[in-house]
């Protein structure tokens, strides 16, 4: 039993690991304007004057006015942009972002190799 303890604690680390490195999303260092963020059509992090980050799944233009498309309750929503409140606007770098997460499942199998082999290694003595 104290074993099966000892590599649950192993598994679930990666498991989380995992579930987290999955979940991130990279964004370009360089803003850009409302009409590129609409053209782009990715998500986008929206900084405020006030320093506020909202993300939005992407960003639309309906006669001339700018919304950002949320998820709220598995419904999109449009919440309304005022251009004079954004900071700037960063889009999601969609290579990047699938890169990191491909490479998350490799590099995750690793370190519970890893955690696998120093608990061998150790003797049963687990420091984790």
């Amino acid at each position: 039993m104290k074993t099966i303890n000892k590599y649950l604690k192993g598994v679930t680390f990666f498991l989380a690991t995992l579930v987290l490195i999955q979940g991130c999303t990279v964004y370009r260092t360089t803003p850009v304007t409302l009409e590129e963020a609409t053209a782009t059509n990715n998500k986008v992090k929206l900084k405020k004057i006030d320093n506020q980050t909202i993300k939005y799944k992407k960003i639309i233009s309906i006669n001339q006015e700018y919304f950002g498309v949320k998820k709220s309750k598995g419904d999109l929503i449009n919440v309304p942009i005022n251009k004079v409140d954004i900071k700037s606007i960063k889009i999601k770098n969609k290579p990047l972002s699938d890169v990191l997460s491909f490479l998350s499942v490799p590099v995750g199998v690793i370190v519970l190799l890893g955690i696998i082999i120093t608990i061998n290694v150790l003797g049963g003595r687990s420091y984790i």
